[in-house]
């Protein structure tokens, strides 16, 4: 299924883009259709952050999106990178003291919050010293007003957008009064972007794909991970316990379970897990072609003098059918997934230390032998020993199929 989203730039006084507001769209016809607030904002949220990525969508520019009442109160934001996504509280928003301290606190924590469509009044009052930006409609405003609010934004170092900016008069007269930021169709119209969606079930999985290869993660942060997805809690301690491992003792805690893999091996468990907790008629035999793919690329790295990044290796092979599990281009998957640029690149078919050892897997596999031939000859690597170590791949892959 598609799934549709819309940007549109945010100008500086230099005319240079500094920012992005994203819309919800339903489809092709680049307007909102819709009445309800809150599926809007979860579209945008959803679709920005797990479907197309924001990095894809802002090229590292920061993003607003609107927030209504729901979304403040239940502090949404905190799921949110602050470093990337501003937060444009909705004119309809209700200013209560409830809203007043959740605002407070999402300031705190280091947000932009911007109020949309702001007419002053008095209940604003209290909200006005945790807001950065407000933003004027410039077509449903009076000239006297935008006059009128710009003295008293500058008063309290407040930035000022200008919207629906429609002409050049328009800009004039904001530029003039000292307008910080501009954004309307005299600059650019809202641009649609589209991609394919991620169901909800693939999407947590992919979400927590990144989080257990973030580069700082420790122990404790995998427990926690685990603990949380019950799924995968059930599924570790089936694995841990079975003849695989043959432990001595039952194991019967998550705790006990990531400390005796460790790091490294649990991610590669979990990695693992996850791929194989996507449903999907074809996904039996995807997620067999990653295995050997991801344990034929461990047993060579000895064989290219890598055995340091063994087990990145393995990962990279897990991840080698990544776009067919997540129906995605595989540079999107990759970009917020927190492996090596040197795992991105050789997934990518880009230059990388590991496009050797790579193509070698890939040739083998479909029996181009010449292609294998020189790759091999290239890295002073006989072929038997590369026929050894696929047949050993097969049979580890055969083994865990059986176990779980």
């Amino acid at each position: 299924m598609e799934i549709f989203l819309a940007r549109q730039p945010i100008f500086n006084r230099d005319k240079h883009v500094i920012a992005y507001e994203l819309l919800s769209r339903k489809s092709n016809e680049n307007f909102y259709s819709g009445t309800d607030s809150d599926a809007a904002t979860s579209d945008v949220i959803f679709n920005s952050l797990l479907t197309i990525g924001l990095k894809n969508i802002t090229d590292g520019k920061r993003a607003y999106i609107n927030f209504n009442s729901n979304f403040i109160i239940n502090r949404i934001a905190m799921i949110l990178p602050k470093k990337m996504v501003g937060i444009e509280i909705l004119e309809d928003v209700k200013i209560t003291e409830d809203i007043v301290n959740k605002v407070k606190e999402i300031k705190s924590y280091g947000y932009m919050v911007a109020l949309d469509d702001f007419v002053y009044s008095d209940k604003y009052e209290k909200i006005i010293p945790y807001v950065d930006i407000f933003k004027i409609d410039f077509m449903n405003t009076t000239k006297e007003y935008r006059e009128t609010i710009a003295n008293y934004a500058k008063n309290l170092k407040i930035k000022l957008l200008a919207e629906k900016v429609e002409d050049r008069n328009d800009f004039d007269e904001a530029y003039n009064l000292g307008y910080d930021y501009f954004q309307g169709y005299f600059f650019s119209k809202p641009v649609l972007l589209k991609s394919k969606d991620i169901p909800i079930h693939k999407s947590s999985n992919l979400r927590l794909l990144r989080e257990i290869h973030e580069e700082n993660l420790k122990l404790e942060d995998i427990v926690n991970i685990v603990k949380n997805d019950v799924s995968i809690s059930y599924k570790l301690m089936k694995l841990i316990n079975s003849s695989y491992f043959n432990f001595r003792n039952k194991i019967f805690s998550v705790e006990q379970s990531i400390a005796l893999l460790g790091l490294e091996e649990s991610r590669k468990w979990l990695t693992l897990l996850l791929l194989r907790n996507i449903p999907g008629v074809e996904n039996d035999e995807l997620l067999t072609n990653s295995l050997v793919r991801a344990k034929f690329l461990e047993g060579l790295s000895s064989k290219f003098g890598m055995d340091e990044s063994k087990d990145e290796l393995f990962i990279m092979g897990l991840f080698s059918n990544i776009e067919a599990f997540f129906n995605m281009p595989m540079e999107i998957l990759l970009e917020d997934m927190p492996v090596t640029d040197e795992v991105k690149k050789a997934l990518s078919f880009n230059n990388s230390k590991y496009t050797d050892i790579y193509k070698l897997v890939l040739y083998y596999e479909k029996g181009d032998w010449d292609n294998f031939v020189y790759i091999s000859a290239k890295n002073k690597i006989q072929s038997e020993e590369v026929s050894c170590i696929y047949l050993e791949a097969v049979k580890w892959t055969n083994y865990v199929n059986k176990v779980y």
